[in-house]
C-alpha cells in the first residue's frame, strides 16, 4: 500500500532473533536484502552475519555479541559488504531477554539501514574541515582601534568594501554593513568598547562588487599595566560559504524534521505468547498509549474494527502473510483516529514464542481528506443533476411558453436576450436596455413600449400583439406575455416574457388593449385617476405626438412628459388631459373585475391602419 511504500523509502529496515541456547538465528525477508540476498537464499547465521561486515568494522560484531551475553542494550554502527562489492552503513538495535530462571536466553531486534545518514553526516565533518582550512586561509587582514573604538588602521577593509581610508576612518566603516545588521554589530562594538572585553560577531559586509558577504570579526583590547585599554584590534574573516552551508543544513534539517513529524510514524513489538505490545517513545502521540498489555490495545479499537484487527492478527500467526491494515481507536480523550499499521512475523527457534514486529502510521488527516473529498464530489453530483433538471425543466417550458423566451430586471431593461438575438439578428450591444424594441415594427413600437412600462408601473401580467422583424427583415407577428417574478416582500425581483408567432390576427379597431388579471394588492385604488400607461395608450391610439397632446389640453410638453412618466400627481393637469383624450375619441374604462382598458370610442376619425399589413411586413 502507499503508505508502507513511503515507509520503506524512508528508514529500509529488517528484523533478527538470536537464540543464545541453541546459537538459532531468524531474520526477516527485510534483513536477507539489507544485505543483498534473497529471502531463504542462504540459512541465517551469527557467523554467516560476520562475514559480511567490513573487516575494519569487525569489532562492532565482537561488541554486538558481548553486549548480547552481557544483557546490555544493543547498538552498533557498521559497515556490511554486499554479493555485488556495493558497501553499505547499518545500525543493529536491539535488547537481550531473560527465561523464567532468569538467565539471558534470547535477543531481537532491528537492522537499519543507515546509509544516506552517514553519508550526510560524512559530508558535514568535510564542510567543517573546509571551514576550518577557511579559517585559516580567509582571513582578511586586521584593524586597529583607539581606546573609544575609532578606527585608524584597517587598509584590509578598504580593498573590500571599496570604502576610501577617510571614509572607514572612526566610525564610518559602519556605513558598509548590511542595513539588517548594521544596529547589532554597532551596539555589540559599543558594548565591548564601554565593558573592555574581548568579542567576536558575524554579519554582512558589502563587498566592492556591491554584493553583500558574511564576516566575522574578532576584537581584543590591548591592556596597559593599570587595566585601562591602550588599544583595540582584531581581524575579520570571509565565512560567506560556511553560513550558506549551514543555512543549506539548517534548511535540510528541517525538512527532515517536518518530515518525521508529517510522518506520524511509531514502531511496535507485539509478543503474541507474553499478550505484551513494545512500543516507540513517540506513540503516546500517536496510539494515545505507550507499551503495555495488548488487551489495552484491542479495547481501544473501535467496536466496527475490532474483529477484524483480531482476524488479520490471527490469519497471519497461522500463515505467516504479512500484516497490513487499516482501523479506527478511540485514543484517551475520546478522539477518533484512522491508523495504518504494516508488521512481519518473526518466528522464534524457541516454540510459542512467535512475534510480530511494525510500524503504525496515524491517517487520520488522509481519511478526513478522502472523507471531504467524496461529499465534495456528492455535492457536485447532486448539484450537477439539479442543474440538468433544471435545464430539461427551461426546455420544457421554452416549448409550452412560446418561441423566444427571454427575461429583464426589475425595470424592464434587458442585459442580453440570446434567443431575440438569434431571431432578429441584432447584436448584445443593439438589445441592451430598451434597444431590444428596435426590431418591433415602428408602428407598433410606441405601443409596445407603452404596454412594457404600464406592466411595470403596476407589477401586473400582460398579453399583447406586435410585429417582429427577423434576421432577413422579414416582419411576423407574435403575441407576447411578460409577468412579473416578486420576492417575499411584493418586491419586483424580475421579468419573464415570452413570444410566440401567431397566424390570426385581430383587426385594430377590435383589439382593446387590457392588462391581464393580477392580484389586487397591485390595483391604485383611486380608479378615477389616470395612470401613465394610459395616457401613453391613447396618445399611441390617436397617433398624438407629446406636443399635440399638449396643445389639445392646454399645458405645456413638459408637463405632459411629467405625467407620463409618472413625475407629475396635478389633478388639475390630469383632468385636463383626460378631457382633451376623451374629446379626441378615446374612451378610459374600469372592467367589474378590476382591470383597466383604453380603446377607441365609435365615430373616431379613421386613421391609416397599418395594422393590417401582412405577417411578411
Amino acid at each position: 500500500m502507499m503508505y508502507l511504500r513511503d515507509l520503506a523509502k524512508l528508514t529500509p529496515a529488517g528484523a533478527w532473533e538470536w537464540d543464545f541456547l541453541s546459537g538459532a538465528v531468524t531474520w526477516s525477508d527485510a534483513v536477507f536484502r539489507l544485505l543483498g540476498l534473497e529471502p531463504g537464499s542462504v540459512p541465517p547465521s551469527y557467523e554467516f552475519f560476520v562475514s559480511r561486515i567490513h573487516p575494519d568494522d569487525r569489532r562492532a560484531a565482537e561488541a554486538i555479541s558481548f553486549m548480547a551475553h552481557s544483557g546490555q542494550t544493543l547498538s552498533a554502527a557498521f559497515r556490511i559488504i554486499r554479493p555485488d562489492d556495493t558497501v553499505r552503513w547499518v545500525t543493529s538495535l536491539g535488547e537481550a531477554f531473560h527465561d523464567e530462571s532468569g538467565k539471558l536466553a534470547w535477543a531481537s531486534g532491528m537492522l537499519i539501514d543507515v546509509t544516506d545518514l552517514r553519508e550526510a553526516q560524512f559530508e558535514l565533518a568535510t564542510r567543517e574541515a573546509r571551514y576550518e582550512a577557511l579559517v585559516r586561509a580567509n582571513s582578511l587582514g586586521q584593524w586597529r582601534a583607539s581606546p573609544e573604538g575609532e578606527i585608524f588602521e584597517a587598509e584590509y577593509w578598504c580593498e573590500f568594501t571599496g570604502q576610501s581610508e577617510e571614509e572607514a576612518r572612526n566610525f564610518g566603516w559602519l556605513d558598509a554593513i548590511h542595513p539588517e545588521d548594521a544596529d547589532a554589530v554597532s551596539a555589540t562594538w559599543r558594548d565591548a568598547i564601554r565593558i573592555g572585553c574581548s568579542t567576536q560577531f558575524s554579519y554582512r559586509a558589502r563587498h566592492r562588487t556591491g554584493e553583500y558577504r558574511w564576516l566575522i570579526t574578532k576584537m581584543v583590547p590591548i591592556k596597559n599595566a593599570d587595566g585601562s585599554v591602550r588599544e583595540w584590534v582584531g581581524s575579520s574573516e570571509d565565512i560567506h560559504r560556511w553560513r550558506e552551508a549551514q543555512e543549506a543544513l539548517r534548511i535540510n534539517e528541517e525538512r527532515l524534521r517536518l518530515a518525521l513529524e508529517g510522518a506520524r510514524m511509531a514502531t511496535w513489538d507485539y509478543d503474541h505468547e507474553r499478550g505484551h505490545i513494545t512500543r516507540s517513545a513517540n506513540s503516546t502521540d500517536i496510539h494515545g498509549m505507550g507499551s503495555g498489555p495488548a488487551s489495552e490495545f484491542f479495547a481501544r479499537i473501535h467496536p466496527d474494527d475490532r474483529s477484524s484487527v483480531k482476524r488479520a492478527l490471527e490469519a497471519m500467526l497461522e500463515t505467516g502473510s504479512r500484516l497490513q491494515i487499516l482501523y479506527r481507536i478511540i485514543d484517551p480523550n475520546s478522539n477518533l483516529k484512522w491508523l495504518y499499521s504494516s508488521g512481519s512475523l518473526l518466528r522464534s527457534v524457541r516454540k510459542g514464542s512467535n512475534r510480530i514486529i511494525g510500524v503504525t502510521l496515524d491517517i487520520t488527516s488522509q481519511k478526513m481528506a478522502e472523507g471531504r473529498c467524496r461529499e465534495t464530489e456528492a455535492a457536485y453530483e447532486k448539484t450537477t443533476s439539479a442543474l440538468r433538471e433544471l435545464e430539461e425543466r427551461h426546455r420544457a417550458l421554452q416549448g409550452v411558453a412560446g418561441d423566444i423566451v427571454w427575461s429583464a430586471g426589475p425595470e424592464g431593461k434587458v442585459a442580453d436576450m440570446p434567443e431575440w438575438r438569434e431571431f432578429t439578428g441584432l447584436r448584445i450591444d443593439q438589445i441592451r436596455g430598451w434597444g431590444w424594441l428596435n426590431a418591433i415594427h415602428p408602428a407598433d413600437r410606441e405601443r409596445t413600449r407603452d404596454s412594457l412600462e404600464h406592466v411595470i408601473d403596476e407589477r401586473s401580467c400582460q398579453v399583447f400583439e406586435c410585429r417582429v422583424r427577423d434576421r432577413d427583415g422579414a416582419y411576423h407577428w407574435m403575441r407576447m406575455r411578460i409577468a412579473p417574478v416578486l420576492a417575499q416582500d411584493g418586491t419586483c425581483r424580475e421579468w419573464i416574457g415570452a413570444c410566440h408567432k401567431i397566424k390570426v390576427v385581430l383587426p385594430e379597431k377590435s383589439r382593446v388593449l387590457t392588462d391581464a388579471p393580477r392580484d389586487t394588492k397591485c390595483q391604485d385604488s383611486a380608479a378615477g385617476r389616470l395612470l401613465p400607461w394610459q395616457i401613453r395608450a391613447a396618445r399611441a391610439i390617436l397617433g398624438w405626438s407629446a406636443r399635440e397632446l399638449a396643445e389639445a389640453s392646454g399645458v405645456s410638453v413638459s408637463t405632459v412628459r411629467r405625467i407620463e412618466e409618472a413625475q407629475s400627481h396635478d389633478a388639475r393637469m390630469f383632468a385636463a388631459v383626460r378631457s382633451a383624450l376623451e374629446q379626441a375619441g378615446v374612451g378610459f374604462s374600469v372592467t367589474p373585475d378590476g382591470r383597466r382598458t383604453v380603446a377607441p370610442v365609435h365615430g373616431i376619425d379613421e386613421r391609416p391602419d397599418t395594422n393590417h399589413l401582412s405577417a411578411a411586413g
